[in-house]
C-alpha cells in the first residue's frame, strides 16, 4: 500500500505485483474560504531543512523573486541540519521561524500567498495538500509525488525539476497575477 500514483508506479517497476494506492488525508478541517493574506507578497517554505527537501533551491529561487518583486518575503518554516548554512546564504526578505507546532505553522501558511516545494521527490507532498486546505497554492518541481499532489494550473504550478530559474519564474508569475493566484487558491480549497 502506498500513497501516490508515482510511488505505486515505482513499486510496479521494481517488480511488485499487487500495489494499492490509499491517498493521504488531513487531520484538520479545510478552511471554508480563502483567508486574508499578508498585505505584501509572502512565499512559504514548510519542511525539514535537509538535503532531500532542497531548501537551498527555495532560498536561491527567492533571490530572483526578490529582484522582480521587491517587497516579497520568504518565510522558512521548519528546522534541520541545513539551517545555519541557509541563514548564511539568505539575503534580504528571508525570515527563519524554526520548528513550529501545527497551529503556528498552519497560521503562517494560511497567510502566505504561495507555498514553494523544491524537493527531490516526495511520497505524496502532504505539505502541498495542507497548504491547499488553507487556501494557499503551491509551486513545486515536477517530480514524483509532487506531480501527484500539485495539479499543474489547478491548485498550483509545476516547474521543471532542478531548474531554480523556472521555479522562481513560476513563483513570480503567481505573485504578479492576482487573478491566477485567486483562481488557484479557490481551486486549492476544492
Amino acid at each position: 500500500v502506498t500513497v501516490s500514483e508515482s510511488t505505486r508506479q515505482d513499486l510496479l517497476d521494481l517488480g511488485f505485483k499487487k500495489v494499492f494506492m490509499v491517498p493521504e488525508g488531513l487531520n484538520f478541517k479545510p478552511l471554508a474560504e480563502v483567508p486574508e493574506k499578508e498585505a505584501h507578497p509572502v512565499v512559504a517554505f514548510a519542511g525539514r531543512l535537509k538535503r532531500a527537501k532542497r531548501p537551498d533551491h527555495a532560498v536561491r529561487a527567492f533571490r530572483s523573486v526578490r529582484d522582480k518583486v521587491c517587497d516579497a518575503e520568504l518565510w522558512v518554516l521548519g528546522d534541520g541540519p541545513y539551517r545555519k548554512g541557509l541563514e548564511r546564504m539568505a539575503g534580504d526578505g528571508v525570515r527563519f521561524f524554526g520548528g513550529l507546532n501545527d497551529a503556528e505553522r498552519r497560521e503562517l501558511v494560511s497567510r502566505s500567498w504561495v507555498l514553494i516545494n523544491p524537493s527531490v521527490r516526495e511520497g505524496w507532498g502532504l505539505n502541498v495538500v495542507e497548504a491547499n486546505a488553507l487556501g494557499t497554492p503551491c509551486v513545486a518541481y515536477d517530480v514524483a509525488g509532487l506531480r501527484d499532489s500539485v495539479r499543474n494550473g489547478k491548485n498550483g504550478l509545476l516547474a521543471e525539476a532542478g531548474y531554480i530559474s523556472d521555479l522562481a519564474e513560476k513563483v513570480v508569475m503567481l505573485l504578479h497575477d492576482d487573478l491566477l493566484r485567486a483562481a488557484l487558491s479557490k481551486n486549492a480549497l476544492r
